[in-house]
């Protein structure tokens, strides 16, 4: 890493060095170097611009419901004398690698190349007008001539932020073919990281706090829901297994414990088990009318069950209990519900 960046700086003082022997060449590393440079400065004093006006703070006290995120100094970035210089760097590096490659090609290339860059620069500087236009100490003749121009030409600033595009693509491909390659690759690396780049890393710092408050959200509720769902199928699996039989106890007598098992299960013979009633994550049973006839049915907040008649349960030819305990459930515990 070190090395690399030695390598780039030995770059800048042979550029500099030569700028008036051979200024093409020159400019073309000087220049994007500029630009990545002064996106950095822009960068920094965004970040200290965003911290001094306590947007941090800002965010500490916001809640998830509440305006959390923020674009915050991004569009700093954008405007302002800095991007200015930027956008002047850029499109001398756009002048000089058409220069240079003008200069070495001939043949039907020249003349494609001369037109493609008329429409780059053209829509780039009409992009400039855009931005000029839209600030306050613009001339009025200006903005009003912006105005009428956009008024008039429906989504006029798309039409051209489309075609810059396409010219650029047409721009670096035709380049890019060339024996100027090494240009175009330090051209757009330095437009990725002034344009794209920084401003996005900006975005993600300004919004950290967000993030991480965000994140824990989703995972505190997801771990909420994951539980209630997870509790909730197995109450019902549980509950769907059917009748059984309780157990004898082991600590009677050997002689007495089938005596003791034969008469809990005629006690139980009918009866229903249920996992957790009226337990959280469990299930609930309610007496509910269903087609004119009076039941009791579970229901463990997903799904509904009818376990028996009501009359069938206050007869006692069916008794209901809890599975884990083998309590009995009265009656006094299933409320009507409509």
């Amino acid at each position: 890493m070190f090395e690399k960046f030695k390598s780039k700086y030995r770059e800048y003082k042979y550029a500099k060095a030569h700028l008036k022997e051979n200024p093409i060449e020159s400019l073309s590393i000087l220049m994007p170097k500029g630009m990545v440079l002064l996106a950095i400065i822009s960068f920094i004093i965004s970040l200290l611009s965003f911290t001094i006006n306590n947007g941090f703070n800002h965010q500490m006290r916001g809640s998830i419901s509440n305006d959390l995120f923020t674009t915050g100094t991004v569009g700093g970035m954008y405007h302002g004398f800095l991007r200015s210089v930027i956008n002047l760097f850029l499109l001398i590096n756009v002048v000089v690698i058409a220069l240079k490659y003008y200069r070495e090609t001939n043949g039907g290339k020249k003349t494609l190349f001369v037109v493609d860059n008329v429409v780059l620069l053209g829509t780039f500087l009409f992009y400039l007008l855009a931005q000029y236009a839209s600030k306050s100490s613009a001339p009025v003749f200006i903005q009003m001539f912006m105005y009428k121009l956009f008024s008039s030409i429906p989504n006029l600033e798309v039409k051209v932020l489309g075609l810059m595009i396409i010219a650029g693509i047409i721009f670096c491909i035709i380049v890019y073919k060339s024996n100027n390659i090494d240009m175009i690759v330090r051209s757009l690396r330095a437009f990725l990281i002034s344009y794209v780049i920084l401003p996005v890393v900006l975005l993600v710092i300004e919004n950290s706090i967000a993030i991480v408050k965000l994140i824990f959200f989703i995972v505190v509720f997801g771990i909420i829901v994951i539980a209630v769902g997870w509790g909730a199928l197995s109450s019902f699996f549980s509950a769907s297994e059917g009748e059984s039989q309780p157990s004898s106890s082991s600590s009677k007598p050997k002689e007495n414990k089938e005596k003791g098992a034969k008469k809990e299960m005629e006690e139980k013979k009918d009866g229903i088990y249920v996992s957790n009633v009226n337990r959280m994550l469990g299930m609930y049973l309610f007496r509910r009318t269903i087609d004119n006839v009076d039941y009791i049915v579970s229901y463990n907040l997903i799904t509904e069950r009818k376990l028996c008649k009501l009359e069938d349960y206050l007869s006692g030819k069916v008794h209901i209990y809890e599975k884990q305990t083998n309590r009995e459930i009265g009656l006094n515990e299933i409320p009507w519900k409509k």
